[in-house]
């Protein structure tokens, strides 16, 4: 029997996972000690500043012109103040759309060419050492997601509820996808993506991330190493060290959620599809595509989006006139 088995057998399980943690601390602060030591460093001078902005989304995308103002719009109502975007070689005319938010100040563009898989998590980390003493809150989310404040009307205002249920500050809150998928539509639909798909497969054990930037060293796409080795948690107070839930039965969508049209219809899904098989080396020609399937990920009507519908067309109206 080898150290590794005697310890599994003979090892209580409660104290194996005390010792889990105190090893995932000890990897985390020195993997990222300048990190650590700078942001203790900010906050030990600004965690009591008072921000320009109470919540701000920082993104990276590209091609996404026919949906960026959708996406905009709607998270202004619920309480978004300014978009810090990243343009990963559009060939649209995305800047074209985003011009009025760029000249109002809404939106901060930058061009960054490059491998997205390689630089969004570098961005991402930018934006929170810019930002991090300028805005309350920080969401890392892409354009197919939208931030839903289920019984409140800002995102905010969902922030400070949990925060006070759960009577611990939040570093970092992480909230649960609901995918959505085709909602029976085969090829692109005109309108609102919020308006065309309103079937999804139920809750996701995957999540991203809305930070407070000044208690956060480290961010990835679906998880933050927080300050202190403090958690991620969810809002029913659940801490996460990576990004997927271990129990699905722990996700959370009673108070915030984000709604995950990962698909939109089969005509846009196919080339995400194409793309993943790419990433494993299969031959363009070899690529099994599965046929349409108007129930994929459709399985539960959902009308949570209609009260933003009237509003938010208005207010796209008014944006292009």
């Amino acid at each position: 029997m080898n150290i590794r088995e005697i310890y599994q057998k003979y090892v209580p399980s409660g104290i194996r996972n005390v010792l889990w943690k105190i090893g995932w601390h000890i990897r985390i602060f020195f993997r990222f000690f300048p990190q650590h030591m700078e942001t203790s460093i900010n906050c030990l001078f600004h965690s009591r500043d008072r921000f320009e902005n109470q919540l701000i989304i920082t993104t990276t995308l590209r091609n996404e012109a026919g949906y960026i103002r959708e996406w905009i719009e709607y998270h202004k109502l619920v309480g978004v103040d300014k978009f810090i975007i990243y343009d990963n070689e559009s060939t649209d005319n995305l800047k074209e759309v985003l011009h009025p938010y760029i000249n109002s100040g809404e939106v901060v563009y930058t061009f960054y060419p490059g491998d997205i898989r390689k630089i969004q998590v570098k961005l991402m980390n930018e934006t929170i050492r810019k930002y991090r003493n300028k805005t309350q809150w920080i969401a890392l989310i892409d354009v197919d997601e939208f931030i839903v404040p289920v019984n409140h009307a800002s995102i905010p205002d969902a922030l400070k509820e949990i925060a006070q249920d759960l009577g611990r500050k939040i570093y970092a809150l992480a909230i649960n996808w609901v995918m959505f998928g085709y909602s029976g539509h085969q090829t692109k639909q005109e309108g609102l993506v919020m308006e065309n798909y309103t079937k999804h497969a139920g809750v996701d054990a995957h999540f991203k991330c809305i930070i407070n930037p000044r208690k956060v060293s480290h961010a990835f796409i679906h998880y933050a190493i927080c300050l202190f080795g403090m958690p991620t948690i969810t809002e029913r107070g659940i801490s996460v060290r990576d990004g997927k839930l271990q129990n699905l039965c722990d996700a959370g969508i009673e108070k915030i959620r984000i709604n995950h049209y990962y698909t939109r219809s089969y005509e846009e899904h196919i080339p995400k599809i194409k793309k993943y098989l790419r990433r494993l080396n299969i031959p363009e020609d070899e690529m099994q595509i599965p046929v349409f399937n108007p129930e994929f990920l459709s399985h539960h009507e959902d009308r949570i989006m209609e009260k933003y519908i009237p509003l938010l067309k208005k207010m796209m109206v008014q944006r292009t006139t």
